[in-house]
């Protein structure tokens, strides 16, 4: 798949250090390629390809929080999932994945699990993962 856009940064984060250059990004959204500075000018003569600059913004991976304690359905109030995910968001982070306990309900059966997916629809900003708990009790439900 062609890239279909090209963002240029004088600041990209590459193995823990800055560069200077572009981020290629094809049509589903994946990068496909990190172009030094010197490789872009290619790239600024294709039709195809939408360039953003952004100047000395910085440009960096997305972070995985694969510890967050989403409470929807049941405590909305106090967090749902659109003011974790914005907030999420808002910090650099990409994909939440939410923990089975201490929220409600807990994902420890497969009814509360299709609760907590159905509650998430419509209302996230970044990737959503859930783990799954196992307690006493419950291997016997999870293996069906």
């Amino acid at each position: 798949m062609e890239p279909n856009k090209l963002f240029i940064s004088e600041n990209i984060i590459v193995d823990n250090k800055f560069l200077n250059g572009g981020i290629l990004v094809n049509n589903a959204g994946k990068i496909t390629k990190v172009l030094r500075h010197h490789e872009i000018a290619p790239y600024k003569k294709c039709q195809n390809v939408e360039i953003i600059d952004v100047g000395t913004h910085v440009i960096m991976p997305g972070i995985v929080d694969s510890h967050v304690h989403v409470n929807e359905p049941g405590r909305t109030d106090w967090e749902g999932y659109e003011t974790a995910t914005r907030a999420a968001a808002a910090g650099g982070v990409t994909t939440i994945v939410d923990m089975p306990l201490n929220s409600i309900p807990p994902t420890t059966t497969l009814h509360n699990f299709k609760q907590k997916l159905k509650a998430a629809q419509g209302k996230v900003y970044v990737d959503v993962a859930f783990w799954g708990g196992v307690i006493p009790g419950n291997q016997v439900i999870l293996a069906n």
